[in-house]
């Protein structure tokens, strides 16, 4: 496809093997020299550029392609993506807690999908009840969303606290 498309050149670049956003996009200055260290997409000059590892990037940017897939209405697509958007934080902020409290606890992964497992299930359920309503005729996905950025208040609110209260015990 690359030989075909008349582009100039080639690279293949891992998601995950990018350090940092400056290895990507480059920066000034680099180590006090006063020399500026390109990135690798300034580096391909208009060229191909093909990414492995597509797993590392945000579930909310692969949702549409996931819509296509399945061939979802744009409404559903885009109830999905809010969905993602807001209850995504809900579950890493829950998995932070679960994580502080089973610190250095002995078979801590059992123990953390029993902590854990059931504050999970009703985000998902809302979750996925917002893009089945979005596909109902006459219905409407908003009371899901709104339970679910009420969620996502409380999980901004409380879970720093109580994973730093986790944390503070597991220390000591």
């Amino acid at each position: 496809i690359h030989a075909l498309s008349g582009r100039n050149g080639f690279m293949e670049l891992s998601a995950g093997a990018a350090d940092s956003a400056a290895e990507l996009f480059g920066q000034t200055g680099w180590l006090r020299s006063g020399r500026d260290k390109p990135g690798m997409l300034e580096m391909l000059h208009g060229g191909t550029l093909v990414l492995h590892d597509i797993d590392r990037i945000h579930l909310v940017l692969i949702a549409p392609l996931v819509g296509l897939q399945y061939q979802l209405p744009d409404a559903a697509v885009s109830s999905m993506m809010l969905s993602l958007l807001v209850g995504t934080p809900v579950l890493s902020l829950i998995g932070a807690i679960g994580a502080a409290l089973t610190l250095g606890v002995r078979g801590g992964g059992i123990l953390l999908s029993l902590l854990i497992l059931p504050l999970y299930i009703p985000v998902l359920i809302y979750g996925s009840g917002a893009i089945e309503a979005s596909m109902l005729a006459g219905a409407s996905a908003e009371p899901y969303l709104m339970l679910m950025a009420a969620f996502a208040i409380v999980a901004v609110v409380f879970a720093p606290w109580a994973t730093g209260a986790a944390l503070k015990i597991a220390v000591e």
